[in-house]
């Protein structure tokens, strides 16, 4: 009679864990799919602030009222943007190759701040107390991959060097191949609307 309630028992823990592995799976699928939702929904956030910076510069030719705060619109997202991570996300990955691996996910630029707590909240390990500063030393030090862009009036944001185009790509590829070489380069000129293909004459 015990051995047969031991067979049952184990039978039942088998079948327990074979449970528990299939619901982590589950949790990881869905896990997966919430971060690609999440990357599309911030793709089309981003061709959505193209189109209004658009819209605003071409009201301002026009003469129409643009509203002040119509320029810092495009970067609210980066203020939650560290909730659509999950966590172990980037564990075991160092901040730069994380950083990079982040920005091609959620398809658009983001503030130090805001790439520094997904990175933190993905389980990024730094090894150092001041983890802004670690993150921001390692993001520069690999030009070939990150540009730092600031427009007037607006945060600063981390973008991809793939991501420019025009002026912004010769930009970036003179500050890589001037990193290699170790000569002096130029600064990057901003591009008006990064995201559109309407050209707006000057």
């Amino acid at each position: 009679m015990m051995n047969s309630d031991l067979s049952t028992f184990e039978l039942a823990l088998l079948r327990t864990e074979r449970d528990i592995a299939d619901e982590d799976d589950e949790v990881a699928r869905l896990e997966a799919e919430m971060v690609r939702m999440q990357s599309e929904i911030a793709q089309s956030g981003q061709r959505r602030a193209g189109f209004v910076a658009l819209r605003n510069e071409l009201k301002k030719r026009l003469g129409h009222d643009v509203p002040e705060d119509a320029g810092r619109a495009s970067n609210q997202d980066d203020d939650v943007s560290d909730s659509q991570v999950s966590r172990n996300a980037f564990k075991g990955m160092a901040p730069d190759h994380a950083a990079r691996k982040h920005l091609l996910e959620i398809g658009h630029g983001m503030s130090h701040t805001a790439l520094v707590k997904a990175l933190l909240r993905g389980n990024v390990k730094t090894g150092s107390k001041n983890s802004t500063d670690t993150m921001r030393t390692a993001l520069h030090r690999h030009k070939e991959w990150f540009v730092w862009k600031k427009e007037k009036g607006q945060r600063g944001i981390w973008e991809l060097v793939e991501w420019q185009t025009g002026e912004d790509r010769l930009g970036a590829e003179d500050t890589t191949a001037s990193r290699m070489s170790g000569l002096p380069h130029g600064s990057s000129t901003l591009s008006l609307v990064s995201q559109s293909n309407v050209a707006v004459p000057k």
